[in-house]
């Protein structure tokens, strides 16, 4: 580290390792920020001191006269009411062709005197330095502000990468950089200073070429190949090279070449346009290629892209190359190119992206309400200054300024409706306040009366009605019932209308009839349910915020109101099926038993991630413990003794987990299932246990629901055998055929009284037994005599009924 001490200022050089560490810039890319800021300095000076003329003229004969042929519009020849036609006498009091600029690109520019013949009339211009004009503005002020601004944004995204980019980020910031200095070498080129005619050459038609550049690297590190692109990319660096050189040619030697200066330029022109064409052409097949994911990312590139280019190329290089004309300014033109570094520096920064496709969306809807208002406004200008209008031979540019502006008005009406409809539209507020508090109260509706009641009340205090009815018609009678009521109900006439409207309509929405609104909301088998409004008490017509409202309210209020319905004939059922034939519905038996299964499933999990874990680790830190630390014999006995302890937990955890949650029941099958249930119960049981499958078929068509209840239902028989029937052996035979399986039970125990069977189901678990069977839909027969022992037949299909397989699916689902 250096310090300098100079005029009694202090200065310290830090060493280049730690302006790296600082993130700061180091030397090459210090000379290159250097360079830009002097050519940055030298463009403005010029584009500022001398005023934008704007004039091509040509000789047209032998004795040194020129004509004017074309005038820019904004610039001074413009400004000054200077014509086609009118004749140059005379540039910085020296004839014209003596005039460097005139004579070689047949321009006039970087002048500060000029005589003019117009008619008989010859007049003297003065021209002075830095004068503030629109073009001054446009091709001076501007691109400096751009410049600066892409600077400091690659700057600060240089030192927040640290100085270390990959080099597609490299090449971008190069091509934000190269946009901004190609807008500022414009200003000085248009007024013909050489430095600026040969850089323009070369980076104006750079831009889209790095722009696919980046792409092409950016697609590289992402395992793309493009290689079309790589070979388009090289053969665009040497032509650009080669238009460079001839450029210089033609700006310093000046020796003749086969091609005129005019022709080079609109070659130049060209190749800009063919570098788009494939910039396009490259991102639409990666967006064509990408997955839905990565789709949002590519719309954005093509749309950035379109918006970007679209303006110099349609509306001013191919108008100009095909009509000799410009749809738009330049100026105004070259300045939307900056759309793109802005929008790609945005996407490496950016969490979240923008929803291009909703803003696509009513990008179109915009376009095409605006076609009408903006052909309409511009014939009412064109019509009202036929002789005098400012835009007389401006048409073009007349229908694209008011059709973008259209369509930027509707965007701005719409943002501002959202902002302000609610305060300053009547019932606007009131409808959303409605449809809140609605929605607030519907979760607690428990029956359809109370929502009826609900919904009659809010429509009624909101819209001001005469009448709010809910009629019940049957479809084959004409009986009709009046479910809930506000006000009077309709007359014979109306409700005659309203039968015929309901036969050509559709459940969830407005029938036509002639007094009042009348909506369908809601219908079963054999009737269906009008809700009938009538009109409102002050005679005006419902207008369209009270019908939208009306609309969303009906909708959630008829979503709800069928759920209720069918809750209730839910109930209604269960009463029935229990009061028949004081049974618990099969299905009802499954749902119970599918969530026992599912909570004990969730706690077998629980017991294993959690308890089993933990002893585990316990006894592992133990015997770690005693094998690193010298211990006395009492001391080993006693941690020995431990580890024992913490073995018999964790056995009992895992037998716990099995018990909970059979092991591989789906994949070995109910038969081998209960084998292994059969080898863990002789471990402890006192009794013995026969196992029989020779009736078996080699393939049980179980499902998984079927087998599982099986195999609780085994696993309580052999509990019983065990805790209650107090026997030695134990007998079990296991068939199956292709419409039924069954299983017979058969223990040497005490046996029992089948008619105290009724009363003691609770506590012998005999009734677990019953009631999963009959979930299953099959039989079961108890046969048993005190001393006897005790057996149990049972048999369930092999495949289940249609609807118990669909309420299967939707649990397991």
């Amino acid at each position: 580290m250096v310090s300098l001490s100079i005029f009694d200022y202090k200065f310290t050089v830090l060493p280049e390792e730690q302006i790296m560490g600082l993130g700061l810039l180091r030397k090459k890319e210090l000379y290159g920020l250097l360079l830009i800021v002097v050519l940055m300095i030298y463009f403005v000076l010029i584009s500022m001191k001398y005023t934008y003329i704007g004039i091509e003229a040509h000789h047209i004969n032998d004795q040194d006269q020129w004509v004017i042929t074309y005038i820019s519009h904004n610039s001074w020849a413009s400004e000054e009411g200077l014509a086609l036609g009118d004749a140059i006498v005379e540039i910085d009091h020296h004839p014209p062709s003596d005039n460097f600029t005139l004579s070689t690109y047949l321009k006039v520019e970087r002048i500060h005197q000029l005589a003019i013949l117009h008619g008989d009339v010859t007049t003297s211009y003065s021209i002075a330095d830095f004068q503030i004009s629109y073009a001054w503005l446009m091709q001076s002020l501007l691109p400096l502000i751009l410049l600066l601004v892409t600077l400091a944004i690659g700057l600060a995204f240089y030192r927040k990468q640290n100085g270390k980019m990959e080099r597609d980020v490299a090449v971008l910031i190069i091509f934000s950089l190269l946009v901004a200095l190609s807008y500022v070498i414009a200003g000085a080129s248009a007024r013909y200073d050489r430095l600026a005619l040969l850089l323009i050459a070369g980076t104006f038609p750079s831009i889209p070429l790095v722009l696919l550049h980046f792409i092409y690297l950016h697609a590289k590190k992402n395992g793309q190949k493009l290689r079309m692109a790589k070979l388009f990319i090289l053969f665009g660096y040497a032509i650009i090279g080669l238009f460079t050189a001839i450029n210089a040619i033609y700006i310093y030697s000046g020796m003749l070449m086969p091609i005129p200066y005019a022709q080079v330029r609109s070659l130049t022109l060209a190749f800009f346009c063919i570098s788009i064409a494939a910039l396009l052409i490259v991102s639409f097949r990666q967006y064509a290629a990408s997955s839905s994911n990565e789709r949002p990312v590519y719309t954005i590139l093509l749309t950035g892209q379109v918006i970007a280019f679209f303006p110099f190329v349609g509306l001013v290089a191919l108008p100009k190359l095909i009509a000799k004309v410009q749809l738009i300014s330049p100026e105004l033109a070259s300045a939307c190119v900056f759309f793109m570094p802005i929008m790609y520096l945005r996407l490496l920064t950016a969490k979240q992206l923008l929803d291009i496709d909703h803003m696509l969306k009513r990008l179109r809807y915009f376009a095409c309400m605006a076609v009408v208002p903006a052909i309409v406004a511009v014939g009412l200008l064109l019509l009202l200054n036929q002789d005098d209008s400012p835009w007389e031979g401006k048409w073009h540019e007349l229908v694209i300024v008011i059709y973008a502006a259209m369509m930027l008005l509707l965007y701005l009406k719409e943002q501002v409706d959202m902002r302000l409809r609610s305060g300053w539209l009547d019932g606007y507020g009131p409808f959303q306040l409605s449809i809140d508090r609605f929605t607030s109260q519907i979760s607690r509706i428990m029956k359809p009366a109370d929502l009826e009641n609900m919904l009659i009340k809010e429509i009624q205090a909101v819209l001001r009605v005469k009448s709010v009815i809910l009629l019940e018609l049957h479809m084959h009678s004409e009986a009709c019932k009046i479910k809930s009521a506000f006000g009077s109900p309709p007359d014979e006439a109306t409700l005659a209308k309203m039968k015929q409207a309901a036969i050509r309509g559709a459940a969830g929405s407005f029938l036509p009839i002639e007094q009042g609104l009348c909506y369908w909301f809601a219908s079963n088998n054999e009737t269906y349910q009008l809700l009938w409004i009538h009109n409102k008490s002050n005679r005006t017509r419902f207008n369209q915020d009270e019908l939208a409202w009306l609309r969303t309210l009906l909708n959630y209020g008829t979503l709800v109101y069928e759920n209720l319905l069918l809750v209730d004939d839910f109930i209604g059922e269960l009463e029935q099926s229990m009061a028949k034939d004081q049974q618990t519905p099969t299905w009802l038996l499954r749902l119970l038993f599918s969530i026992s299964e599912n909570e004990r499933r969730r706690l077998s999990t629980d017991l294993h991630d959690a308890a089993l874990q933990d002893q585990i680790l316990l006894y592992q830190q133990l015997e770690d413990l005693s094998s690193r630390h010298e211990l006395s014999s009492e001391a080993k006995h006693d941690v020995s003794r431990i580890c024992d302890g913490l073995l018999d937990v964790i056995d009992q955890i895992r037998e716990t987990c099995n018990e909970l949650r059979p092991p591989f029941l789906n994949e070995m099958g109910i038969i081998e299932a209960i084998r292994n249930l059969l080898a863990k119960v002789r471990l402890r049981a006192n009794y013995s246990i026969t196992l029989n499958t020779d009736e078996c078929q080699a393939q049980v068509k179980l499902d998984n629901h079927q087998a599982l209840t099986l195999y609780r239902i085994v696993q309580e028989m052999l509990h019983n055998a065990g805790k209650h029937a107090k026997a030695s052996h134990i007998d079990l035979i296991l068939s199956s055929s292709d419409e039924q399986f069954h299983i017979r039970y058969a223990d040497n125990g005490v046996g029992m009284n089948l008619t105290q069977l009724r009363s003691s189901f609770s506590h012998m678990g005999l009734w677990s037994i019953q009631e999963r069977v009959a979930s299953l839909e099959g039989t079961v027969v108890f046969r048993s005599e005190p001393g006897q022992g005790f057996q149990v037949d049972i048999a369930v299909p092999a495949v289940s009924s249609s609807h118990i397989r669909a309420f299967d699916a939707r649990t397991t689902g």
